[in-house]
C-alpha cells in the first residue's frame, strides 16, 4: 500500500485528487498500483460509506489498477453524469472497430478526471485500452447498466470495472469497515489537533519567528508577517467546524478577523492576511497536518498550499512576509502552536 497516515491530517498518498480509481482486489499479484484517501471535504459527521454526494465533494475512495483491468469508483451526482458522458464517447468513437489513438486519449481524460497524474497508472491503461476487442458494445452496455443502477440507488456510489475480455461490470460500491474506521480516525485526529477555545501563539520551529502583523496592527485585510516578539497580534483563538473538519483562528483582540488565506482561488504565492470573517469560506479554515511533532497549517480550500515564511528560513525576521505556498515539507512550512 502506498499510505502515509500523518498523525493530525488527511491520510495523503502519492496521487491526490477529488475522485479517485475504484479498488482492485487485494492480494492480486497482478496489482499495479493500491491506495486508499480520505480529504477534508469528505470529513463530515453524517458520511456513511458507499453514500453518493450531490456535488463533487470527495468522499473516501480507493484507486486499483491490474496488469488486465481496471475500476473507477465515483461518489457523487457529477462523477455519475461524466462516467455515462464519457462511455457514450467511447461507445461512439469505437462503434468502428478496436480503439483508435483518440479513444486512447479519452481513456486518459478520465484518469485525469478522477485525478490520476502517475506514469505507471497511465502506461498500464494505454496497454489495456489499446488492447481491448469489442469496446464499442461493452461500452455502450455499460453506460446504460450505469444509468439503471445509479436511478434505482440514488444515494450509493458506483463501481465499473473494464476489463480487457470485453467483460465491464458495473455495480454499487459496498460499505467498508476498514475505509470506515479510517474516516473515523481522520476526524478523530484532525478535530483533536487544538482546543476549542483556546488561544494560540504559532512558532515557526526553525527560524524562531511569530505569526503576527507590522506594528501589531489587527485590522481588515492586514497582511500577516513574521514578528520577533510576542503582542496582542500574534494571539489566536481556535475554533473548530465538523462540517468543514478544519480550524477558524479569530483575533484574540478582534474575533470577527480571522488568518485568511487571500484569494477566491487559493494557490501557491498567495497572500495571508487577517479578513473579516465569512461563514463557511474554506480560504479561512486550517486543516492541520503533524510531522515529527511539527505542524503544517495548510489551507481547507486547497491542502497543497500552506502557511509559510517567505525565503530562506535562515534569513526570517522581523517584518518577511509570511504567504501560502505549495507543500513542499521545508521548515519554512513548521509550526508550533503554543498556548497562551
Amino acid at each position: 500500500m502506498v499510505i502515509k497516515r500523518i498523525s493530525c491530517g488527511i491520510i495523503v498518498m502519492s496521487m491526490m485528487g477529488t475522485m479517485m480509481m475504484g479498488s482492485v482486489p487485494a492480494g492480486n499479484r497482478n496489482n499495479i498500483y493500491t491506495s486508499t484517501v480520505i480529504t477534508a471535504e469528505a470529513a463530515k459527521i453524517t458520511y456513511k460509506p458507499g453514500m453518493r454526494s450531490g456535488s463533487r465533494s470527495v468522499y473516501v475512495s480507493k484507486i486499483g489498477i491490474t496488469s488486465n483491468a481496471l475500476t473507477i469508483t465515483g461518489n457523487s451526482d457529477d462523477d455519475v453524469e461524466y462516467m455515462i458522458s464519457w462511455l457514450d464517447t467511447v461507445s461512439n468513437a469505437c462503434s468502428g472497430g478496436k480503439p483508435a489513438a483518440s479513444v486512447i486519449k479519452t481513456g486518459k481524460d478520465v484518469l485525469s478526471f478522477f485525478g490520476v497524474k502517475k506514469s505507471i497508472v497511465l502506461t498500464v491503461f494505454e496497454k489495456i485500452f489499446s488492447s481491448l476487442g469489442g469496446v464499442s458494445s461493452s461500452a455502450s452496455r455499460a453506460r446504460k447498466e450505469l444509468i439503471s443502477l445509479t436511478n434505482k440507488y440514488p444515494l450509493q456510489g458506483f463501481k465499473v470495472t473494464l476489463r480487457q475480455d470485453g467483460n465491464w461490470i458495473v455495480e454499487t460500491q459496498a460499505a467498508s469497515k476498514d475505509l470506515e474506521k479510517a474516516y473515523k480516525d481522520y476526524i478523530n485526529q484532525t478535530s483533536n489537533c487544538f482546543v476549542e477555545g483556546q488561544t494560540y501563539i504559532f512558532k515557526n520551529t526553525s527560524g524562531g519567528v511569530y505569526i503576527g502583523t507590522a506594528s501589531n496592527k489587527i485590522a481588515n485585510k492586514v497582511n500577516v508577517q513574521a514578528v520577533t516578539s510576542k503582542s496582542n497580534a500574534t494571539q489566536f483563538v481556535a475554533h473548530y467546524d465538523k462540517a468543514v473538519n478544519g480550524w477558524i483562528f479569530r483575533a484574540k483582540k478582534n474575533k470577527s478577523l480571522v488568518l485568511n488565506f487571500y484569494a477566491d482561488k487559493v494557490v501557491s504565492g498567495c497572500n495571508v492576511c487577517l479578513y473579516q470573517e465569512q461563514k463557511k469560506d474554506k480560504t479561512q479554515y486550517i486543516i492541520p497536518k503533524k510531522k515529527s511533532g511539527k505542524m503544517i497549517l495548510t489551507c481547507a480550500a486547497n491542502e497543497k498550499v500552506a502557511i509559510e515564511i517567505s525565503g530562506y528560513i535562515s534569513k526570517a525576521k522581523n517584518g518577511t512576509n509570511i504567504r501560502g505556498f505549495s507543500v513542499n515539507n521545508d521548515p519554512s512550512q513548521e509550526w508550533s502552536a503554543i498556548k497562551v
